[in-house]
């Protein structure tokens, strides 16, 4: 192997009693001892068309009434575009001076977590109730929520890990260091929060769903089948979540008091 990068997570040096950490810290170690020439890679949060921050928050400030402020959303976060990410790797597979060293990745400023998920709020026209949550409930809630069968908002591990900053320490080389210009999320993220909008894609999709709801009860009725009408229901809500339905959503027009057909016996 000529050139070896390793993706770790910035702030894993520090923040020790989160598992994810340390996982991603022992990582670090068992490719250098390995390899000693790795480069390894340290991002922080990181932002992008389709990610699991901006459009974890946006999509809670769209469909809830409330936000959760983890012990107040004092914890300092530097994110960091995606792109930036994917520029710095090839730097690194192409610059010789990069063996051996570990790059923090980051974005160029740092914020507050209270001060971008208001911003994304406020982005996305949204107006949610910020609540406080306390390290103590929101571990709690992280190790109830673990234990349903869906994917949990938020983890007890995510939890301990917001205990620490995530930020450059700025004692070791970053992307000014590769040559490249770092992005903010607030030049990046705008346009592809879009779809979170008042009037947006979850605002069409939660009339398709109520809209799905008079179908269903008029399926039940037409077809004289509680269980047939719920099996089309249930098809609908499928192909919508997959896709299926989103290239012809913004024309599809439903009746929301659709008659009952009457049937001669």
């Amino acid at each position: 192997i000529k050139r070896l990068v390793h993706f770790s997570a910035l702030g894993v040096d520090a923040a020790h009693a989160s598992s994810y950490a340390r996982s991603k810290f022992a990582g670090e170690k068992a490719v250098l001892a390995a390899s000693p020439a790795a480069t390894i890679l340290r991002p922080s949060v990181v932002f992008g068309a389709d990610d699991s921050f901006f459009n974890r928050f946006a999509s809670m400030a769209a469909t809830l009434p409330f936000m959760p402020l983890i012990s107040g959303g004092k914890t300092r976060l530097q994110p960091v575009y995606v792109g930036d990410v994917a520029a710095a790797t090839i730097a690194c597979l192409t610059q010789n001076d990069s063996d051996g060293q570990t790059y923090e990745l980051a974005g160029p400023s740092v914020h507050t977590l209270k001060d971008i998920l208001q911003w994304i709020a406020q982005t996305t026209q949204q107006t949610p109730c910020f609540i406080n949550l306390p390290f103590s409930v929101a571990s709690a809630l992280g190790s109830l929520l673990s234990t349903l069968p869906i994917p949990p908002m938020i983890t007890a591990d995510q939890v301990r890990l917001l205990r620490y900053n995530n930020i450059a320490n700025n004692h070791k080389p970053g992307l000014n260091q590769l040559g490249i210009s770092a992005h903010s999320f607030e030049s990046v993220m705008p346009e592809h929060l879009t779809r979170y909008h008042q009037q947006g894609f979850f605002a069409r999709f939660r009339a398709l769903m109520n809209a799905l709801d008079g179908i269903y009860n008029a399926c039940s009725t037409a077809i004289c089948s509680p269980r047939a009408g719920g099996d089309l229901y249930f098809f609908l809500r499928i192909h919508y979540y997959k896709g299926s339905l989103l290239p012809s959503c913004n024309n599809i027009h439903f009746e929301q008091n659709l008659p009952t057909p009457q049937y001669e016996t």
